[in-house]
């Protein structure tokens, strides 16, 4: 008799420090409450009450390395458990304890491929950064540039390896962080090769890639890249981006055994209208679930 039991685990990783705007952090439960049957698998990841309110700088990064040691653990709890990882966010530094705790589950470091599906290329430092919002450095982290405690978590960096990273719909960028992935080697399909071809496209080679040799891979979808007409609410918007309706039919590409974890983040419901972004967001994890199931 086939088991009824869930074949995955939402995390509601609830941070919102990493951005200037902290109001991400309630983000997972907004999507989660679409899917009222779905929060029966679901496990919160929370942030003490006393460090919502620190002020912009390396002040905040202690409790962001922290949250992302605990959502790193949870991580390897699920896949130790064979549940597949669905991650709510929450700003996008969590993608240094969801990304960590994937290769450390499966001793794939430089060997595990991930997909960046954003607007922005999130790959400064510190010292690059013109706003010091951590949410803003966490793919330079997992590629080992950046501060003591955040790309070397879990005691190791890099995590990956700059040929197994492809980002897509890309569109705002800061000079150095661009400069630093081009001399990397990272893969980038900016919105205008998309535009050029298409969402479905663009998404089978970044899965060539990200398949060619590795581990295993992993998606981060940062809501930001669905153009804001579709998704207003999300923690930075920038025009020009994804059609919703495109990237839900690019999803089927994803539908490979080669598909570790899937996270979703940056969404803000205190700018949506009329729950616009939340549905957006419940359906893609629901297509995840789907196939999993």
């Amino acid at each position: 008799m086939e088991s009824n039991k869930a074949k995955y685990k939402i995390i509601c990783a609830n941070l919102g420090i990493g951005a200037q705007i902290t109001q991400t952090e309630f983000g997972p439960h907004a999507i989660l409450n679409l899917m009222p049957y779905e929060r029966k698998n679901a496990v919160d990841i929370d942030i003490n009450d006393e460090c919502k309110s620190l002020p912009i700088g390396e002040v905040r990064l202690p409790p962001i390395a922290a949250f992302c040691t605990r959502l790193e653990e949870e991580i390897e709890n699920s896949l130790n458990e064979n549940l597949f990882p669905i991650i709510l966010g929450g700003d996008h530094s969590i993608a240094v304890g969801t990304w960590s705790g994937v290769v450390h589950s499966l001793d794939a470091y430089e060997n595990f491929g991930l997909i960046w599906i954003d607007a922005h290329l999130d790959s400064n430092t510190f010292e690059t950064s013109p706003s010091k919002a951590y949410h803003g450095m966490p793919l330079a982290a997992l590629l080992g540039y950046g501060q003591k405690g955040f790309a070397d978590l879990l005691g190791r960096s890099p995590k990956l390896n700059p040929k197994n990273v492809v980002m897509l719909g890309i569109r705002r960028y800061e000079e150095q962080e661009h400069e630093l992935l081009k001399s990397l080697g990272v893969k980038i399909f900016y919105m205008s090769d998309i535009s050029k071809t298409s969402m479905d496209f663009v998404m089978k080679q970044a899965v060539e890639i990200v398949t060619n040799g590795t581990k295993g891979f992993g998606v981060s979808l940062d809501l930001d890249v669905i153009d804001p007409k579709f998704a207003p609410g999300v923690g930075s918007r920038e025009i020009g981006g994804i059609d919703p309706a495109a990237f839900l039919d690019s999803i089927s590409n994803l539908y490979v055994d080669q598909l570790k974890a899937f996270e979703i983040v940056e969404y803000n419901p205190a700018l949506d209208v009329d729950n616009k972004t939340a549905f957006i967001a419940k359906t893609i994890v629901k297509k995840i679930i789907d196939n999993v199931q």
